[in-house]
């Protein structure tokens, strides 16, 4: 079977690095981008079923990010994460396409849901 892919675009190294080796660990194939430049470049050449998505980075607003992965792959299951939880932008995200919206610091748990569809 299929490995499935997970692209982690988000500006905390710290975060990546702890994300990448426990979805590794659950059999994922993880490709990690520091800015919403790369994320985009790295969806594009990575083609993950799954991304996880930071709302606040250093060169774009996550929100025009998910817009911009949504156009075309309506498919592609984006989660959004966030230090900055605020319905507001919750809503937003839910209405541009997000399957599942997680403040942060992200609860494990809570990420296994979207991820395995329970």
């Amino acid at each position: 079977m299929k490995k499935k892919k997970i692209l982690i675009v988000d500006d905390e190294q710290s975060l990546l690095e702890s994300l990448e080796m426990f979805l590794s660990e659950k059999g994922y194939e993880v490709c990690c981008a520091l800015s919403a430049t790369e994320g985009v470049r790295k969806n594009a050449s990575f083609g993950p079923d799954i991304v996880i998505l930071d709302i606040r980075l250093p060169d774009k607003n996550g929100l025009d990010v998910l817009q911009e992965l949504k156009q075309g792959h309506n498919e592609k299951n984006i989660i959004i994460i966030t230090a900055f939880h605020d319905m507001e932008t919750t809503i937003t995200a839910m209405k541009l396409g997000a399957c599942e919206y997680i403040p942060k610091p992200i609860d494990i748990e809570e990420l296994k849901r979207p991820l395995t569809g329970h």
